[in-house]
Order: C-alpha cells, then structure tokens, then sequence
C-alpha cells in the first residue's frame, strides 16, 4: 500500500466515522425526546436564539460587539440549564453533546486554519497503516524509542579507541539527525556497510519510522524481494505499482543488498535503472549492506558503484564489532 493509498483509505474511514456519530446524535436525540420533551424544545430555542441575534448582529454591525456578548452569556446559560436538566432525567450532562472520537479534528483528520495539516490521531493511524504493510512490519517495534545501547558490547572495537555501544550510539545520532532533516539532507543517500548482526536493519527502520511520523513517504524491501518483483515484472509485467512505488517514494530503504540472486539482464539493469531514476529525481535512499566497500565494488558494475559510493550524494556508514545474534542477552 502506498501512502496515497493509505491515506485515501483513512479519509473514507473518517467520513464513515462522522457518518456513524451523526446517526448516534440523532438517537440520543430522540431518546431525550421521548423521555423528556422539553429539554428538546429548549435546545431548539437556543439554536432559534443563536441565528436571530446572528442576523441582528449582521443588519446592526455598530452594534455587534455588544449582541455578541450579550448572546455569549445568553447561550452559557442556557446550555448549563440544559445539562441540569438532562442530569435530572437520569442522562449524562454531556449526553447531547456533538460525538467525535477526536475533539481536535473532530474526526475530520485535519485541524488548523487557514492552513490545514493531519491532525496527531491521524498521522498515528497513518504510520500504523503503514506499518502494516510488507515492508514495513517489524517498525512498530523497532524505531528511534525503542534503541536500546544496552544490547551492544561496551568493549573497544578491535583497533579502535571507541567501544562498539559508543559506536552505535554516534551511528544512531547519525540515523535520527538524518531522518529528521529529511527532505533537506546533504547528502541525500546513506551507506550502511558491516557484517550480520550489527543492527544495519533496526537503524534503518528507525529512519523510516521517523520518516512515517512525519509526515513523508517511505517503502521499506529487502533487496531479494525487490529483485523478485522486478524478475516478475520483467518477464510478465506484474507488479508495475510496486515498481513505480519504490521509484518514486521520498524515501526508499533498501536492505540486504547483496543476498539478491544475480539474473542476468535483471539484477544489475534495474538496480541500476532504479538508483539512477531516484537520483536524477533528488530523491532518498538508504542501502545497506554486508559487503565491505572492496566487496561491493568486486560484486557489481563499476556504473553501479559508483552510483552507490558517489561521495556528492552518499553518506558511508560502516558497522563494526561482534554479531548481536551471537551475544545471549540479545
């Protein structure tokens, strides 16, 4: 699912939610009703109250501000007298209040004016949506939060005068800044080079859950399954959305770049099409891998490396220590 897609399906949801609590507005409306008739003949008095002295106001504007006010506590009285009454009939005082599961957008989804933005309840069930999706499934649980620094060996790495939690932990800072700068990064790609069990996979769907929250496309694939799709697409030609979702999502985080099986006419010719269409668009990638530097640029093209390595639009981030797999406590 692509993010028009998942918001197109939210808005509908919203409007059937607005649809389901005008019908139990109305409901509550008639049980007060028969249970009470006159608390409903005064609500209705207040609403004929409110557009006459509207109107009154617009035919005498010198004289507004003061109709205003004097409306203003007309109607605060009126409406404490209304919630006296409903609690009298055994009814909650709010009880014919508007229904929205959201009082800040009032399940619209949007807030704000002039200019409107997605409000926080529907940006939550965006990423939720999103996360959902293949893809994009172990972000829930793994994103900037839930870092833990804990699960790395506070031991020097091997040469080096920084233990490998303190590595990660610069790594990390890395990532966020570069999600939260997003779309304005210098430069706009990243490398995460190292062997298994480093956490390449949980930073990078840390970036792509900053990402999600706000407000930006992302898609997130492994790059056997990217190669699989474009294998069906090349010789059955299924699966065009998926192949235009990834080429024109804001930010595609590809994993695992160098387990895909190597198809001639296939492999290197879309991965390379696919870089080259995201960079001439100014768009963000993130790729990691478990290749060293020399082992990526002996595994492909000299075209495609260079792609992946052009220090004008790549930022290298290599990952050192010992496999986190192999420590118990992770």
């Amino acid at each position: 699912m692509t993010r028009e897609q998942a918001v197109r399906a939210l808005l509908a949801e919203y409007e059937q939610t607005r649809t389901r609590n005008r019908d139990e507005e109305q409901r509550r409306l008639t049980e007060v009703a028969a249970k009470a008739p006159a608390i409903v003949d005064a609500l209705q008095q207040r609403e004929a109250l409110l557009m006459e002295r509207m109107r009154e106001a617009f035919d005498h504007p010198a004289n507004a501000e003061r109709i205003s006010a004097e409306l203003a506590n007309r109607m605060s009285a009126l409406h404490d007298e209304a919630r006296r009454a409903l609690a009298k009939h055994g009814f909650a005082a709010d009880y014919l209040e508007p229904v929205f599961g959201c009082p800040m957008c009032q399940d619209k989804g949007e807030v704000g004016e002039p200019l409107r933005s997605w409000c926080a309840c529907f940006r939550q069930r965006l990423v939720r949506l999103l996360c959902s999706d293949e893809g994009m499934a172990a972000l829930q649980s793994e994103n900037f939060d839930t870092f833990d620094e804990t699960r790395f060996p506070d031991e020097p790495l091997p040469g080096k005068p920084v233990t490998q939690r303190a590595h990660m932990r610069t790594l990390r800072d890395i990532c966020e800044r570069y999600a939260d700068e997003l779309p304005n990064n210098t430069p706009r790609n990243l490398l995460f080079s190292g062997t298994s069990g480093l956490g390449k996979s949980f930073l990078m769907n840390c970036i792509a859950h900053r990402a999600l929250t706000r407000g930006h496309s992302a898609a997130c694939i492994t790059a056997p399954k990217l190669i699989e799709h474009m294998r069906r697409y090349h010789f059955n030609g299924e699966g065009a959305e998926a192949v235009e979702q990834w080429t024109n999502a804001q930010l595609l985080l590809l994993d695992d770049l160098g387990a895909e099986p190597m198809i001639e006419n296939v492999t290197i010719v879309y991965l390379l099409s696919l870089l080259n269409d995201r960079i001439a668009a100014c768009r963000h990638t993130v790729v990691s891998t478990n290749f060293s530097l020399p082992e990526l640029m002996q595994a492909y093209t000299e075209r495609l490396t260079s792609r992946l390595l052009d220090a004008r639009n790549t930022r290298i981030l290599r990952f050192e220590g010992r496999d986190l797999r192999l420590i118990p406590k992770y």
